[in-house]
């Protein structure tokens, strides 16, 4: 309690308590730090749930995603002023976050006041401490596609310049929240971080809460059919291994991935999978790529028209996180997902450099950027759904579809599975669509004021496993690195592969 309420306090006394330690003569404890971690859930906070004037000093935790990073630079701690009458040396500390660099009112040799003198920093006598400002955004499943809440963290000396912290790594950052004056009622609040952990994928779901649907999916031989039924409940999908269904399918199976090798040679396979649905409009792929982003333990969402001001990869910005002076570099949506499944609609409306960003993020799973004198490597492990209409908007029955494809071929072939999800126009399919349209709409409705539903009905718009169960079940086997040991396994893909290439067109 002490702690969490006067961690500054705390801090100072442990590291003086920590250079009386009877240790070793090699090792040097002057320069070493005390960190707080592993505070209590209360004292743990998501992005914009916390109360300024209850944290105010107080010791606290916050969980984001960072985004936007600035370079680490040298910030003033305790300015040399020296006095251009008598040579006197005034040191004067410096404003941690925030605040204009600060004089001396006077000169203590010559003892004339600043405004009869002048005094000039001297750089060489002063003391400096590496800096550097991350922002911290809300998770962007947890934005459910709102504008996602942010706040800029600051962080000094050695918690600056690390790997761990870049920008689209989500991260738990301890922290203080410190008042900077202004002289005004309302009072401007600065963070600045103590320490971090950056989360692992696996630690975002309780899969304890959940142990019996997984126990259950473990034992049942038809877990995969459950599965896909469930994976977009209100999507009319014709019945198993129907066409929509394979596509269901695909999706539900991009959730649970493989997994990266690298090389003795430094070689990289990615594991994940990209999937394309190429449609008409109307035939439910936002419908699909909505469900999945629910489903996804980690995901992100957004449109090709409009993705972000950094695209889908990654960019350098000049903003007002970075005082509009500086440039600081800021995650795009693959990047964000990382981790997960990055979700894309309308991609074939993007911006053509946007797109061909992607090429190489899409196979290499990194992204490189190297502009207005920053140089940095992203890390972009990330399955990418993508969807998009034809060229003319719907597909002519007259061409090839691989013609109807408003994608650049070096981009399409980064695509392992490609759908063409028509729109069917006999009327038996356009009846049980508009039926499970209606159905989901009533039973919906019902739902929202409160109606009490019985199993089967909850199951027709829930699915038998709720969005919840279905993330902590893939959350569970994706701990496992499958590996197909039997001959005949790897047999049959080769067979399979080398059908698809000689069914294509010359």
């Amino acid at each position: 309690e002490d702690v969490l309420s006067r961690p500054e306090q705390y801090r100072e006394s442990a590291e003086e308590a920590l250079r009386h330690v009877d240790v070793p003569v090699e090792t040097k404890f002057g320069r070493a730090h005390v960190r707080f971690t592993n505070l209590p859930d209360r004292a743990v906070f998501g992005v914009g749930d916390y109360s300024p004037s209850e944290r105010l000093n107080k010791l606290f935790a916050l969980e984001g995603q960072i985004t936007h990073r600035t370079p680490v630079k040298p910030k003033l701690r305790e300015a040399a002023w020296e006095c251009v009458q008598c040579g006197t040396l005034t040191y004067l500390p410096q404003p941690r976050i925030g605040g204009s660099i600060r004089e001396p009112p006077e000169c203590q040799g010559c003892d004339r006041s600043q405004s009869k003198t002048f005094f000039k920093l001297v750089s060489s006598q002063s003391e400096y401490v590496d800096y550097q400002k991350v922002r911290l955004q809300q998770f962007p499943e947890e934005a459910d596609g709102k504008t996602a809440e942010h706040i800029d963290i600051h962080l000094f000396d050695d918690l600056t310049g690390s790997a761990a912290i870049e920008s689209g790594a989500r991260t738990t950052f301890v922290g203080t929240l410190t008042e900077i004056p202004t002289g005004e009622v309302v009072r401007e609040t600065e963070v600045e971080g103590t320490n971090f952990t950056v989360k692992d994928s696996l630690d975002e779901v309780d899969l304890d809460a959940h142990a019996d649907i997984i126990d259950d999916l473990k034992q049942d031989e038809n877990r995969f059919p459950r599965l896909v039924k469930s994976f977009a409940p209100n999507f009319e999908d014709g019945g198993e291994r129907s066409r929509d269904w394979m596509v269901e399918a695909a999706l539900t199976l991009q959730l649970f991935g493989g997994f990266s090798k690298t090389g003795p040679d430094g070689s990289y396979l990615r594991g994940d999978s990209h999937i394309y649905l190429l449609g008409d409009p109307g035939v439910g792929k936002s419908v699909l790529l909505k469900s999945g982003y629910e489903r996804a333990p980690r995901a992100a969402f957004t449109d090709g028209t409009g993705s972000s001001a950094v695209g889908l990869t990654a960019g350098v910005v000049q903003d007002d996180f970075s005082d509009g002076k500086q440039f600081a570099i800021a995650a795009g949506t693959l990047v964000r997902a990382g981790g997960g499944v990055a979700y894309v609609d309308e991609l074939d409306k993007g911006d053509s450099s946007d797109l061909d960003a992607l090429h190489s993020a899409l196979e290499d799973q990194e992204v490189h950027v190297d502009k207005a004198g920053l140089n940095a490597t992203l890390s972009a492990k990330t399955a990418l759904c993508a969807a998009g209409n034809p060229t003319g908007g719907h597909f002519d029955p007259s061409r090839e579809v691989v013609d109807q494809v408003d994608l650049k071929s070096p981009l399409l072939s980064r695509f392992d599975l490609l759908f063409a999800v028509r729109a069917k126009e006999d009327e038996d399919h356009i009846r049980s669509v508009a039926e499970t349209m209606t159905d989901s709409w009533y039973l919906l409705a019902r739902y929202e004021r409160g109606d009490s539903l019985d199993e089967d009905a909850w199951n027709d718009i829930a699915g038998d496993i709720t969005a919840d169960q279905f993330r902590a079940y893939v959350t569970s086997a994706r701990q496992i690195q499958p590996v197909a040991e039997d001959e005949r396994v790897r047999q049959r893909l080769v067979d399979w592969f080398a059908k698809q290439k000689a069914s294509l067109p010359a």
